[in-house]
């Protein structure tokens, strides 16, 4: 039972490690697209 629920706590985690490395790429993509925009714009 203390394994199941062990298990299950490793899963929720790697869970929010995904969501979280998923939020920085976003960030980092946003970050890209503000700098290339006003090079793209002239």
């Amino acid at each position: 039972m203390i394994h199941i629920l062990h298990h299950q706590k490793m899963h929720e985690n790697s869970f929010c490690f995904k969501i979280l490395t998923l939020t920085q790429d976003f960030e980092v993509l946003q970050v890209n697209t503000f700098f290339i925009f006003p090079f793209l714009n002239f």
